[in-house]
């Protein structure tokens, strides 16, 4: 109209979802084709191309960097155990990432749990057969560069910590040990483990040459998580979680939890969203907590949350012996503790118990110079009875 001149912006392609159709592969039996597919054999999974800012490649990169030389920095006490990576396989990471610092941004592929870099070249390649675009996203091109820095984090408010059961709104028993005075915080040992259940199980195939092919990877959800203030013993949070979506095998025999434990209309448990459960975890790790665990690496690779390797205490490496296999908690609590644990199903609140004082009897033994000793005698031991209990 007149008076009034029309800005011109321009835009460039950001991120594409395409649905990726695994109906298509040649490597792929036609039988399970017909399995898997809906009444055209049709079937697939969702595959993200996104271009990452310079800017913010730059930042993470630097946050890494510092990461690592903050731990690599920090005084180790002799007489503790403290982390779960060797210092050298921590400073060779600080190493990589610093040589990444001035590399640009560009095109990356998230396809399942695999992350690899890619071109704006394939996430356009709109052609080809196996691949339909799903959603398409544009950005204009003054918004990266625009002075304005994008916020990467935000502190999380303790009150994410008290929350209320989907069950019948109630609140938790642990709710004393939730307040802003009583939550465990920088440089507290906070004794945690989590139970998880099945969303999407494992699909394999075999070739006409004999080899196996992985068609559709497992998918793993939280389902429950404790955790339990180390110097004093309380219970900081005890919670079931509903994923939200259909579960495919609740893995009771490993996790203890049933179909009920997870039903907002039958569950007996204080039981809450993931996204509450994601942030409680959050709020311990911005607080500064330090995790005891077994496998906590694993524990928080699939809860989709990142932990610095300063804020880890894992029992699974500290009783490791180098080129050896690993020892499961149950067994090291048999050895060490000498508890017979978990008989039936795995308890949360149990193996996060039985994981700090693993980590305590380490500590000790370090300090009185048996730990070596002890090591010894539990993969002697272990050998001997084909690391299996109850046989002599």
């Amino acid at each position: 109209r007149k008076g009034h001149s029309a800005q011109r912006m321009r835009y460039e392609l950001s991120s594409v979802l395409s649905l990726v159709r695994d109906d298509l592969d040649r490597n792929i039996p036609d039988e399970l084709v017909s399995a898997k597919g809906d009444d055209k054999g049709f079937f697939g999974h969702h595959v993200l191309h996104t271009k990452i800012p310079d800017s913010y490649r730059k930042r993470t990169v630097d946050s890494q960097v510092d990461e690592a030389n903050k731990f690599i920095g920090t005084p180790q006490n002799p007489d503790t155990v403290v982390s779960t990576d060797d210092k050298d396989a921590i400073e060779q990471r600080a190493a990589d990432a610093s040589v990444r610092q001035d590399e640009p941004g560009g095109w990356v592929l998230f396809n399942g749990f695999k992350v690899s870099n890619t071109s704006v070249e394939d996430a356009r390649a709109f052609h080809v057969e196996f691949k339909e675009p799903c959603i398409i996203v544009y950005r204009s091109t003054a918004s990266e560069d625009d002075g304005h820095e994008v916020e990467t984090q935000a502190d999380l408010p303790v009150d994410v910590m008290c929350t209320r059961s989907l069950t019948n709104n109630s609140k938790s028993e642990f709710q004393a040990m939730q307040k802003p005075n009583t939550i465990p915080g920088h440089g507290d040992l906070v004794a945690f483990d989590a139970e998880f259940v099945s969303l999407q199980e494992e699909v394999s195939a075999h070739t006409e040459a004999g080899s196996r092919i992985t068609i559709q990877e497992t998918r793993h959800a939280l389902a429950r998580i404790s955790a339990v203030a180390c110097k004093t013993k309380d219970v900081v949070f005890d919670d079931f979680v509903t994923p939200g979506e259909e579960v495919a095998d609740y893995l009771t025999r490993f996790s203890g939890i049933i179909e009920r434990d997870l039903n907002p209309k039958e569950s007996s448990r204080h039981l809450i969203p993931t996204r509450a459960a994601y942030l409680k975890l959050r709020c311990l790790v911005e607080r500064g907590c330090i995790f005891v665990g077994h496998g906590l690496d694993r524990d928080f690779w699939t809860a989709n949350l990142m932990v610095p390797a300063n804020q880890i205490i894992d029992t699974v490496m500290i009783y490791h012996k180098p080129a050896q296999r690993y020892v499961s908690l149950r067994f090291l609590s048999n050895f060490v503790l000498k508890k017979d644990m978990q008989q039936e199903v795995h308890d949360s609140l149990e193996d996060a118990t039985a994981a700090f004082e693993l980590y305590e009897t380490a500590v000790e033994l370090k300090r009185t110079g048996e730990f070596s000793k002890l090591l010894d005698e539990l993969y002697e031991y272990g050998q001997k009875v084909d690391w299996k209990l109850g046989i002599e």
